[in-house]
């Protein structure tokens, strides 16, 4: 059997976590603070709000600090950058029980989100 190409936003290799305005982790570069939007295995959705790009490839360090108190260093490489947010292609891995543990976290806090 064939598979079927998929479309829209379950084209992903990886699963994607969107995070609800009100609980968005932070991430810290350089002292500098930014939400995060958007959060995989392998990449970051950051809100740029310093509002001026990123140059792209170039590299980047900082922390990821959850809604649970909890952090993670990571390093990455800036794939795409606008005024208003940046993507960031990670060197490892955020955990997959990081992962996980975020989409309880938002399933229990807010019941219908992952229904949209």
């Amino acid at each position: 059997m064939k598979k079927e190409p998929l479309d829209g936003q379950n084209r992903r290799e990886l699963y994607r976590i969107i995070y609800p305005i009100s609980i968005r982790p932070v991430l810290e570069i350089h002292d500098i603070e930014y939400d995060v939007i958007d959060i995989s295995e392998k990449g970051i959705r950051i809100l740029n709000n310093s509002y001026r790009a990123f140059p792209i490839e170039s590299i980047v360090k900082g922390k990821i600090n959850f809604s649970d108190g909890k952090s993670l260093n990571f390093a990455g490489n800036i794939l795409r950058s606008s005024k208003n947010n940046t993507i960031i292609s990670l060197t490892g891995n955020i955990p997959f029980m990081r992962i996980c543990i975020e989409q309880r976290y938002i399933r229990d806090k807010y019941h219908d989100w992952f229904q949209k």
